[in-house]
């Protein structure tokens, strides 16, 4: 205490919390939106913006938003942008610390944002984190376990032990530091596999990516897009060849095309027997043909944000390149096993611990 009855405890620097932006997109389903939304409301995170992002909806979104919830903001789309690019729209109308990317057809646990801001806060090193995802549409008992991506760009299953462990966050709920990620994804994906873009771009930079397994978000799954229809399949194909040929480098490249080449047969062979069409995947092969020029560009924008070597994002990744456990499964995966151990691809299973 001084001569004035001065306490500095008492005036303490208390920092503010930071700024969050949950960007919500939203396409025609006004119950679902409505439903979550009730579930983001009541965020124990005060310092918290609502943006939802109506993707060109024709159900009357955007009129019946503001009455029901004028605390929300609103930005409605002349056209329909598809996923990421909506979601880049609404990160353009956002100057938060933080941007919280949500669907539409998820539930969240109060605590959501504050236990990711703050394990992201915790530290330096990271720009995205996740919650654990209850996919509702799925048996969650079979994936004890966070995925990875393979070095083929198929999701493999239960490869991660520890629970915070994670190539990427799942795409319906993620967090991310906006001055590290700034726009999170490539518009030309629509959608699929652009939280794999997210993921993949931070890693490359230098940062990242982990989990925060005790929040648990709650996802419909399938609500607005399935994976079987044409355009979807065309979609998966040609964005997993995207990431592929602009995110690695061509040397890395190199050594993976023979990976590549015997999933591409694994899984035609696999198409054929479901009785699937291969047409969405020769339109992909087409469409990568077609747009040589852009992907250069889009490498060259990618490769000159690097910040480290392939070998750091690879020890994120795995070797398998299918999840079928039959024999076939086991004799392919074996078989990539033992090239990654020669050409020397380091992913998380054979990583030197």
């Amino acid at each position: 205490m001084n001569g004035f009855g001065y306490h500095p405890e008492e005036y303490a620097c208390v920092m503010p919390q930071p700024r969050v932006t949950a960007v919500i997109i939203t396409y025609n389903d006004w119950d679902m939106l409505r439903q979550c939304l009730e579930t983001v409301l009541v965020q124990d995170w005060p310092n918290l913006d609502i943006l939802v992002v109506d993707n060109c909806s024709s159900d009357g979104t955007a009129k019946k938003l503001p009455p029901a919830f004028p605390q929300v903001r609103l930005l409605v789309l002349q056209e329909n942008l598809h996923y990421a690019g909506a979601c880049n729209a609404g990160v353009e109308h956002s100057q938060s610390d933080y941007i919280a990317l949500l669907n539409n057809d998820i539930y969240l646990p109060k605590d959501f944002i504050r236990r990711l801001v703050e394990a992201l806060e915790a530290r330096t090193d990271a720009a995205v984190a996740g919650p654990a995802v209850d996919n509702m549409n799925m048996d969650m008992s079979q994936y004890p376990y966070n995925g990875a991506m393979s070095l083929t760009g198929a999701v493999i299953h239960n490869v991660f032990k520890d629970r915070t462990l994670a190539f990427g966050a799942a795409g319906c709920s993620l967090v991310f530091k906006h001055e590290l990620v700034g726009l999170p994804f490539d518009s030309d994906y629509r959608f699929t596999h652009e939280e794999i873009y997210l993921a993949w771009r931070a890693r490359l930079r230098g940062y990242e990516v982990f989990c925060v397994p005790e929040v648990v978000v709650k996802h419909i799954g399938g609500a607005t897009v399935s994976n079987f229809s044409e355009q979807n399949r065309f979609l998966l194909e040609r964005n997993r060849r995207l990431n592929f040929l602009t995110l690695f480098s061509t040397a890395t490249r190199m050594r993976i095309w023979p990976l590549m080449l015997l999933s591409r047969l694994m899984e035609r062979f696999s198409d054929l027997r479901a009785g699937r069409s291969l047409v969405p995947i020769r339109k992909a092969a087409r469409w990568i043909r077609e747009h040589k020029e852009m992907l250069k560009t889009k490498r060259t924008a990618l490769q000159a944000q690097r910040r480290v070597p392939d070998k750091k994002v690879i020890q994120w990744m795995s070797y398998k390149i299918t999840n079928n456990t039959t024999l076939s499964g086991r004799l392919i995966n074996a078989a990539a096993y033992f090239w990654c151990m020669l050409v020397g691809l380091s992913t998380w299973e054979l990583r030197k611990k």
